[in-house]
């Protein structure tokens, strides 16, 4: 069974090039620490469904995410309505 996930109000409290709830590397240790709680077996399962995994060390990982967050929201907009989303 799937965990609950609970939606609650997220008041923007970071706005520095981005407008975001918080720092990307808040964003990132909280991710870090709520999926480390919850205690998957995903590396697991997806072994034995077959699937090639190339994991990635935390390094890489935070360098990526700050890649990402550098993105202008011009692109980030028409990439978003390239694929179907709309532009925010």
């Amino acid at each position: 069974m799937l965990p609950t996930l609970q939606l609650t109000d997220a008041f923007k409290g970071y706005t520095y090039d981005q407008d975001k709830l918080m720092t990307p590397e808040e964003t990132n240790r909280r991710v870090r620490e709520r999926l480390a709680a919850l205690d998957l077996e995903i590396l697991a399962e997806t072994r034995r469904s077959g699937l090639i995994v190339n994991s990635i060390d935390g390094a890489k990982l935070d360098a990526l995410i700050a890649e990402l967050y550098r993105i202008p929201q011009d692109v980030v907009d028409a990439a978003r309505s390239t694929v179907g989303f709309g532009a925010r």
